[in-house]
């Protein structure tokens, strides 16, 4: 490796870790403030570096939301459980490798998952990144159900369709709320689909051997 290369090397990777240290502060900023009471000095603070690099490298607070929101929603995870539910043979277990995926996201995730929803409720930008949040679901479970049909075991109509909105890989809203993955849309504007919530276990631990060979 020539020196260039290997000075090249060194600045690509100190990039990269800077870039991860501002999103690790981000994440656990938005987590315990919120997002709209977090500040791009705050977050450069705790990631022990300029307000400026927060801005040139991640985008401000917006960037950092939606890379957030791209690690749940388009992130290695979401391809493995659609493949998961191409391999296997029958309807059940591709409903049960679907079932264990959400439990995956879940765990990959859970803290994500209402830092969106909640900023959605109050910033457009965020309100436009569940948006799209809920359109890669309806996408994944439109690929899920079309393997489902090749199977001939499903039964009835399935209820996505183009027209409808996905409930996203995330918690379902309380009675009232005016915003929530379930919804689609940050008032609530678009009806939603009848995907049950997803199975957890004592403790919040997958089904034993599933979600790690998934995640594989």
């Amino acid at each position: 490796m020539s020196d260039v290369d290997q000075y090249r090397s060194r600045r690509d990777e100190y990039a990269e870790a800077t870039w991860q240290a501002v999103v690790t502060a981000a994440r656990e900023l938005f987590g315990q403030a919120g997002y709209s009471r977090t500040t791009v000095q705050q977050i450069a603070r705790r990631a022990r570096v300029s307000p400026a690099t927060v801005y040139a490298q991640c985008g401000g607070k917006q960037g950092l939301l939606k890379t957030l929101m791209d690690s749940w929603t388009a992130g290695p995870l979401v391809r493995q459980i659609i493949d998961a539910c191409a391999s296997a043979p029958t309807a059940a277990d591709k409903l049960r490798e679907l079932a264990d995926g959400y439990v995956a996201i879940y765990e990959a995730s859970g803290d994500i998952i209402p830092i969106v929803t909640e900023a959605a409720a109050s910033t457009p930008d965020a309100a436009a990144f569940l948006e799209t949040a809920n359109a890669r679901h309806l996408d994944a479970l439109q690929e899920i159900v079309a393997q489902l049909r090749t199977t001939g075991q499903l039964r009835g109509s399935s209820s996505f369709t183009s027209g409808s909105s996905s409930s996203s890989w995330g918690p379902r809203p309380s009675a009232g709320a005016s915003t929530g993955p379930v919804t689609g849309s940050a008032n609530g504007s678009r009806p939603p689909c009848s995907l049950p919530e997803p199975p957890t276990r004592a403790g919040g631990l997958p089904p034993s051997g599933r979600c790690a060979r998934i995640r594989g």
